[in-house]
């Protein structure tokens, strides 16, 4: 559980809005993300995938451009984790870091309300920093896709699949998207649910 992921905790490259451009949201700042060119990227657990940023000076300006405050912080969450569940879906359902994008961003969502504003803006940034991080080493095409394919379960299906799954990423996918899904309806939330 926790106390194994906390036994190989790694930083990520670069301070998510050191160097903020005005106006450039986590999503407009997620799809400028370099991506790693395929034949430098590792396979492996997320982070041995991950090792290939450090020093990496282009992805260490991506996250530090990102502008925080370009929206409230329950606008951002939902934005951030819409905008990394259509990457999953475009880029394969099986990107374990992709599907960690997505619940490590709306899981900001539970913990906001016991943050204070600075609490709530570094939270963001590293939602950000991950989702880039995952972008940056597992997607296929640059940019973020403005749509994807409609899935192919409804809401009450996908509560039936993940109540009879022993899959724990099934279950914590289905449960972050059907959150974001309930807070502001859109299909590539439900597609990531579906796709996995």
């Amino acid at each position: 559980g926790l106390g194994y992921a906390a036994a190989d905790y790694r930083e990520l490259p670069g301070v998510p809005g050191a160097n903020a451009r005005a106006g450039k949201g986590v999503v407009a700042a997620l799809a400028e993300v370099p991506l790693v060119p395929a034949d430098e990227r590792t396979g492996g657990l997320i982070l041995e995938q991950f090792a290939v940023l450090e020093g990496r000076a282009e992805f260490i300006a991506a996250v530090e451009a990102v502008d925080l405050d370009a929206l409230p912080i329950d606008l951002a969450i939902g934005e951030l984790a819409a905008a990394a569940a259509r990457l999953f879906v475009a880029h394969g359902a099986s990107n374990i870091a992709m599907l960690h994008a997505i619940t490590g961003t709306s899981v900001l969502r539970l913990l906001v309300p016991y943050l204070d504003v600075d609490g709530q803006r570094a939270a963001l940034g590293y939602a950000f920093q991950a989702a880039a991080a995952a972008h940056a080493v597992t997607s296929s095409a640059p940019g973020i896709p403005e749509t994807v394919t409609a899935g192919r379960h409804t809401v009450d299906q996908l509560v039936g699949l993940a109540s009879r799954s022993d899959d724990e990423h099934r279950i914590k996918l289905t449960e972050a998207c059907l959150r974001e899904h309930a807070i502001a309806p859109r299909p590539e939330l439900l597609a990531a649910a579906s796709n996995y």
